[in-house]
């Protein structure tokens, strides 16, 4: 075996070793959030809604979000088992990690307008998702257009 090549495995095994989560953090991240999630449907006339995601820090010490991208939020509306509308997918984002601060009991807001083109109208689902990779949730209403 080329020296190079054992040196090349050794740099790997040591990059595996040091890639092992430490086990506190490992418990820590198992740990559910301390967030309260609500989701609102608002008609705007008859040919449009307005959806808002609520999340409020209920810890009573500061909880630092984590994303992947500048994507925060979203917005799905279904119709049964259908895809109706996604937010996120008129939208573009930065490739880059971040992250938002929530001080113990704020309430951050996140908001879409969908206007359906043609205009359709019914019974539909919207479901909002918080896209932190550490404080993943879910929420969904029921709304008629």
């Amino acid at each position: 075996m080329s020296a190079f090549r054992l040196l090349g495995l050794t740099a790997a095994a040591l990059l595996v070793g040091c890639a092992q989560l430490d086990p506190g953090a490992a418990a820590e991240s198992s740990d559910p959030p301390p967030l309260l999630a609500s989701v609102k449907a608002s008609t705007l006339g008859t040919d449009s809604a307005l959806f808002s995601l609520q999340i409020t820090n209920t810890a009573a010490t500061p909880l630092e979000l984590r994303f992947n991208s500048g994507q925060s939020f979203d917005f799905v509306v279904t119709r049964g088992a259908q895809e109706i509308w996604r937010w996120s997918s008129e939208q573009m984002f930065t490739q880059a990690l971040r992250s938002e601060t929530l001080a113990p009991g704020e309430t951050r807001t996140y908001t879409a307008t969908w206007a359906p083109v043609p205009r359709v109208s019914g019974e539909f689902t919207v479901r909002a998702r918080l896209t932190a990779q550490n404080a993943q949730t879910e929420q969904t209403t029921s709304f008629r257009l």
